[in-house]
C-alpha cells in the first residue's frame, strides 16, 4: 500500500557547527547501507541560506520518492519512536496535517544522536514532511491513512 507520494527530511546546520557531522547524523535516520544509498541514488541535498545579520545557515535535506524507500524509512522511524511517540502523533494528528495532505513532525536531533528518540515542536531537530498518498488530497483522508499506519 502506498502511504506517501514523498517524504522530505530536513536538518539545519548553523555557522560553527560541523557540516560533516550534521550530514552524517541525517544519514542515521535512513535504514540503508552506504551501498544501498549509492545504488538507489539517495543523496543529501545541501543549500546555503543567509539569515539576519549575515549569519549563514546550511540546510541539508533528503527527499524520498520511491515507494520502497518511503515505506522502509517510515517503518524505521515509527518503530524507533515506539508506542509512546506514536501515541503523541495520534493525539496531535489534527495539528500535524495540513489541507494539502502533508503530515509534519520533528525529532530532537541532540537526543537522536545519543540513541534516543523524542518528538519536539522546536529547536535543533530533524523536520519530516510526508506528502500522504490521499485521493483526493484531503486532510480527512490523509488522517485516516496516517492513523492506519501508526496503529498497525
Amino acid at each position: 500500500m502506498q502511504i506517501a507520494h514523498n517524504v522530505k527530511i530536513t536538518s539545519f546546520c548553523n555557522e560553527g557547527d560541523s557540516l560533516e557531522e550534521t550530514q552524517v547524523s541525517l544519514l542515521t535516520l535512513l535504514p540503508f547501507s552506504d551501498e544501498e544509498l549509492e545504488k538507489e541514488k539517495i543523496i543529501i541535498d545541501e543549500e546555503e541560506a543567509t539569515l539576519d545579520f549575515d549569519r549563514k545557515l546550511t540546510i541539508f535535506s533528503v527527499e524520498l520518492t520511491k515507494n520502497r524507500h518511503i515505506n522502509k524509512v517510515l517503518e524505521h522511524i515509527f518503530s524507533i519512536l515506539g508506542e509512546d511517540g506514536k501515541k503523541v502523533l495520534i493525539d496531535t494528528i489534527d495539528s500535524r496535517i495540513d489541507d494539502n495532505a502533508n503530515f509534519y513532525f520533528r525529532l530532537d536531533k541532540n537526543l537522536f544522536d545519543t540513541g534516543s528518540c523524542e518528538l519536539v515542536d522546536h529547536g535543533n531537530c530533524y523536520h519530516f514532511k510526508i506528502n500522504v498518498a490521499a485521493y483526493p488530497a484531503k486532510k480527512k483522508i490523509a488522517k485516516k491513512i496516517i492513523l492506519d499506519t501508526l496503529t498497525k
